[in-house]
Order: structure tokens, then C-alpha cells, then sequence
């Protein structure tokens, strides 16, 4: 993921999203966002989540 794959807010480095590390989290124990991808970068991590798990 980079800055321009970002709809909202910026992230320090490049990373990438590990669709192999799926955890749960509380709501409430969330503390502060940090941002939100696009829409289609989004969809793009379910599709590859979604090969995982057939």
C-alpha cells in the first residue's frame, strides 16, 4: 500500500496488507484511525482473502 492507494489519511512507508494474518478486533478497543484505503484497493484485499479461505 502506498499514500496514493489511500482515500483518506497518509501512512509513514509503503506497506503491504499481510490477508494472511485475518484477526479480530474489538470496536472499543480501537483507539484512533489512521486512515482508509480506496474503494477498489479495498476489494482488491477481500478478493485475495477470499482465494485464502476456498
Amino acid at each position: 500500500m502506498t499514500n496514493k492507494e489511500m482515500a483518506i489519511g497518509n501512512i509513514p512507508i509503503n506497506s503491504v496488507a499481510k490477508v494472511d494474518k485475518i484477526f479480530s478486533l474489538e470496536q472499543k478497543l480501537i483507539v484512533r484511525t489512521f486512515g482508509k484505503l480506496r474503494q477498489d484497493v479495498f476489494n482488491k484485499a477481500v478478493k485475495e482473502i477470499f482465494k485464502l479461505i476456498r
